[in-house]
């Protein structure tokens, strides 16, 4: 009511009435009708038609009810001289009119409703935009920065509008490769990027990039892998240590005190009843170091730091057949050669964990263990027959889980991965791949003396070779 232009369209419509009058000769001057009658009613069409563009329904309901009494005014008066044709032809016109104001009001009240939502929405997330801490840029399809807040200002600096994502970034922010990749910028600090496509105004796409700062989570993530590694290599240490112990000391005594019994017992001046119990008390020394030297082997076993892994895996299923009595097979893919002693080292330990699990918790009836050394990595699987589990509970109850646990890190710390299928009563696969790290390539005499291929798993060396 306020807006000048909507009484100005109220005397268009009075104008547009006084033409009709005219036309119809009313006011005293002959009709001179230089277009048809009802030509002349349809020019409310465009007043009615500016008001509800303009001011929405109530404007266009206004305007329309102005119309209606002028139009009502004028049938009236001339009911006595109107046909039915023409009185009926008068409501038509008039109820269109009317309807078309209601139409075209109400489509514009809801998009100007739409946009005033829109615009508020807009507003609201400007507001988020400009008060958030994470610095946001917004490129175009051509990663060209097209806007950013004040969080990335503070970052990248102020001309940074205009530059290209290559400039901010070495490889770009948008490339399907940095996707939620770490990068370090220019104020010394981490961040993680993700991008949202968008489509703007005309269907232009342009991207929306949020770059969280993950500094100290990296620094704590990165503190917390040193201190696992930390923890693998002084367990590993120990083993070592220990094992070397056992060596040196209790099993050469063992099989110093073999031999001093063995000599006693083939002496001249004792008694048959003697040499008997020397005979079996020998057996039980040699016994007893056999059984140390497996410890040891366990421990550290001498053929993965001389031979490598194959060797000793070979080792290792030789030895769980012989105690057990399961069905071994080693067979080994690609071309053997040395690699990192750690790689190594993390591949028998995975493995070693795996038919473990399987002796102690499967119920296994054959444990296969497949070595694959492939151009980029180097890869392991363990698969047993036995009752298998549901991996997906292993953050139940962790304590159960530890082994799996354990080998999930170490291969994570040398930049593998492994994964653990299983099911129940479908047996169990554990696979790891490492990165591949070349070391000097196996001599031919180093290698396993069993053909590995598939034939069941045979020892590299006798367990008391080294110390007879």
């Amino acid at each position: 009511m306020r807006d000048r232009r909507f009484w100005m369209v109220q005397v268009l419509i009075a104008l547009v009435f006084m033409l009709h009058e005219l036309d119809a000769g009313n006011f005293g001057i002959p009709a001179f009708a230089p277009v048809p009658h009802l030509a002349v009613e349809a020019l409310f069409v465009l007043p009615l038609l500016y008001a509800a563009l303009n001011f929405g329904l109530r404007g266009s309901l206004i305007t329309a009810a102005w119309v209606t009494v002028l139009m009502g005014i004028d049938i009236t008066a001339d009911l006595g001289r109107m046909s039915d044709l023409n009185r009926w032809a008068h409501y038509v016109e008039l109820g269109t009119l009317d309807l078309m104001a209601v139409v075209v009001g109400r489509g514009v009240q809801i998009q100007a409703r739409a946009r005033r939502r829109a615009e508020a929405s807009e507003a609201r997330y400007r507001q988020v935009y400009e008060a958030a801490r994470v610095p946001i840029l917004v490129l175009d399809a051509q990663g060209v920065v097209r806007d950013v807040n004040p969080a990335g200002r503070a970052v990248f600096g102020e001309e940074v509008i205009g530059r290209s994502e290559q400039d901010l970034v070495p490889g770009g922010l948008l490339s399907p490769g940095q996707a939620r990749g770490v990068f370090r910028l220019p104020d010394g600090r981490d961040y993680r990027a993700e991008a949202v496509w968008l489509t703007g105004e005309g269907g232009a796409l342009f991207a929306q990039v949020i770059l969280e700062d993950i500094t100290e989570e990296h620094r704590e993530r990165l503190q917390a892998r040193r201190y696992a590694a930390f923890v693998v290599q002084a367990d590993e240490d120990h083993r070592r240590r220990l094992a070397r112990e056992l060596h040196d000391e209790p099993l050469q005594l063992l099989l110093y005190l073999a031999r001093q019994l063995d000599a006693l017992a083939g002496g001249q001046d004792v008694p048959a009843g003697v040499a008997g119990h020397l005979a079996g008390a020998r057996a039980q020394a040699l016994d007893a170091a056999i059984r140390l030297r497996s410890l040891t082997g366990e421990l550290r076993p001498p053929a993965l730091d001389d031979l490598g892994v194959a060797a000793a895996l070979s080792n290792l299923l030789f030895g769980v057949q012989e105690d057990s009595g399961l069905d071994t097979e080693l067979r080994v893919i690609g071309e053997r050669q040395r690699v990192a002693p750690d790689a190594e080292l993390a591949l028998y330990r995975i493995a070693q964990e795996a038919v473990r699990n399987a002796l102690l918790h499967a119920e296994a009836r054959r444990i296969e263990v497949i070595v694959e050394f492939g151009r980029d990595e180097l890869g392991i699987t363990v698969a047993d027959d036995g009752q298998g589990f549901t991996p997906g509970g292993l953050d139940e109850p962790p304590q159960v889980h530890f082994g799996l646990l354990g080998m999930h890190e170490r291969a994570s710390l040398l930049g593998g991965h492994l994964e653990v299928r299983s099911a129940p009563s479908t047996g169990t696969v554990v696979e790891a791949r490492l990165p591949l790290f070349l070391g000097t390539t196996e001599d031919s005499d180093s290698k396993p003396r069993s053909a590995l291929g598939g034939s069941h798993a045979r020892p590299a060396d006798n367990p008391c070779d080294h110390d007879r």
